[in-house]
């Protein structure tokens, strides 16, 4: 069953310029790194140019894998900053957007709990390695993970792959508004921004059960033709 799922147009873009002003001026940015060098990111996704040299005892690296921003986090404490509280809601926006709408598809994550936010700023030197959120075993693994684009990037090569095991390998782009969701322990990365150009997005965790039932889908769906109102939830 698939279990990677993208979405477009999330929020609707006065909002997401409303979020960008709030991170532009915001203190407490973090540089960060997926796999840590000497002063540098070590790079393992096998299509950033150079990577396949680290076979020969040359791994490719940049500067970063861009810089954080922690609004909430289940685990550890975060900065008190007012406006965390105003970043948090629209992360829970977004959560509640996705959620609805994987749902029309047959995929219920039930009782959803916000469990980490990552704000992500990529300059032209930054590049992600490929990692998990959460590692983990499927049977084991709560956790789904949600790549929200707060701005468009120019170009394919510009996104997050995500990786399935002994599955598809996806490209996402970072287009402003959309948002791909996918278990915590799927493989993913995601690239730095094209030359002189920022990228931005939005990083969320939420724990849930997860159940999949496209028949109930479409007698919920069917429910909601007559009465309006009703939601696929």
């Amino acid at each position: 069953m698939e279990r990677v799922i993208s979405f477009s147009d999330v929020l609707h873009p006065e909002i997401n310029r409303e979020i960008l002003k709030i991170l532009r001026k915001s203190n407490g940015w973090e540089i960060a790194h997926d796999h840590v060098g000497n002063n540098c990111n070590i790079i393992d996704d096998p299509y950033y140019p150079g990577v396949l040299d680290a076979k020969q005892g040359k791994p490719a690296h940049v500067s970063d894998a861009g810089f954080v921003q922690r609004t909430y986090d289940g685990e550890k404490p975060v900065r008190n900053e007012g406006f965390y509280n105003d970043l948090n809601t629209y992360a829970k926006l977004v959560m509640n957007i996705c959620i609805k709408r994987a749902a029309t598809g047959g995929y219920f994550y039930n009782n959803p709990r916000l469990f980490r936010v990552f704000w992500n700023y990529y300059s032209s030197a930054s590049y992600g390695s490929l990692h998990h959120d959460e590692p983990g075993q499927d049977k084991d693994v709560t956790l789904t993970s949600i790549v929200y684009y707060l701005n468009d990037c120019g170009g394919p090569e510009y996104g997050t792959r995500v990786i399935e095991p002994s599955k598809a390998n996806h490209f996402f782009v970072s287009k402003e508004g959309n948002a791909v969701m996918f278990p915590s322990n799927t493989l993913h990365g995601g690239t730095g921004a094209p030359h002189h150009k920022q990228r931005w997005c939005l990083n969320i965790m939420f724990d849930s059960s997860f159940h999949y039932d496209k028949d109930e889908a479409d007698i919920k769906k069917l429910n909601q033709e007559h009465n309006p109102l009703a939601e696929i939830v």
